[in-house]
């Protein structure tokens, strides 16, 4: 869920690609030398959450799961850029 969260601001502040060392059978494109696209990346990674979270909320009765990621999403509309202190070192 942290993973596709962080992905999901990365792609909203202009990131297109990242360089990571993924185990190579994952079903993800990667561009080349570990650097993959973001969107699809986290696209993947939603997937991924969804599945699981729907999994869990079947197995325990209830939308548990399901709310946390719905919670996570609307967190993604609160963030706002830190501000540097004014005795910050550059």
């Amino acid at each position: 869920m942290g993973a596709s969260l962080f992905l999901k601001r990365l792609e909203q502040i202009g990131k297109d690609t990242l360089r990571l060392r993924l185990d190579r059978q994952l079903p993800v494109p990667e561009e080349q030398n570990g650097c993959y696209r973001v969107r699809e990346l986290g696209a993947w990674m939603e997937e991924q959450a969804e599945r699981i979270a729907e999994q869990l909320d079947q197995r325990n009765g209830n939308d548990y799961y399901g709310r946390l990621l719905d919670e996570n999403q609307a967190l993604l509309k609160q963030v706002r850029p830190l501000e540097k202190s004014k005795g910050a070192k550059p």
